[in-house]
């Protein structure tokens, strides 16, 4: 299964990073298992509430995961708090999935390391940047804002390792962070 993804950085009027809105693409083999329950041999059609219930109940069980999003100030995990702004339609045969992570606290993004990675700890799913407009940064001073996306480079023991595994088997508790891509942002 796979996920690409887009990420909006939003600052506040200082500054200040208080949230990280994600736009996820999910693949048609993932869209065509979940579609499946909602349309039957009798024609039922997809709305938007079915839509709606099944990102709910993707997001809950996300919960204990972080919602596969790392967010760290000098390498510090910093929490999140309940997604809001949840929405979930249809797109070119794929079911997408908008939400929002608003910070526990905000993050000084000028004099500290702020870093973040979404991805599934168990490596089941790929997630990746889109390669248009993967990311943005929303707010009072993003023009003073910059973004770098760090592609990862995991060792070929890592590599093997997820090559290893059977559709069967059980990951390694975070293998999926070798495999993360990287944001690092930095404000002046």
């Amino acid at each position: 299964m796979r996920i690409d993804y887009q990420t909006k950085i939003v600052l506040d009027g200082t500054g200040q990073m208080t949230a990280l809105k994600e736009h996820w693409v999910f693949d048609e083999y993932y869209t065509e298992f979940a579609l499946k329950d909602f349309v039957s041999d009798k024609g039922t059609k997809l709305d938007h509430d079915k839509l709606m219930d099944l990102a709910e109940d993707n997001l809950k069980n996300l919960k204990d995961f972080d919602y596969f999003t790392k967010i760290e100030s000098d390498g510090v995990k910093k929490a999140v708090k309940t997604p809001s702004e949840i929405n979930s339609y249809l797109a070119n045969g794929h079911i997408v999935l908008d939400f929002t992570l608003t910070l526990a606290a905000p993050l000084d993004t000028v004099r500290h390391k702020i870093t973040y990675r979404i991805y599934d700890p168990s490596y089941y799913v790929s997630m990746l940047h889109t390669e248009k407009d993967p990311i943005t940064i929303e707010g009072a001073k993003a023009a003073a804002c910059e973004h770098k996306l760090e592609t990862p480079k995991p060792d070929i023991r890592k590599v093997n390792l997820a090559s290893a595994i059977d559709k069967n088997g059980q990951a390694p508790d975070e293998l999926g962070s070798f495999f993360a891509q990287k944001v690092t942002i930095s404000c002046k």
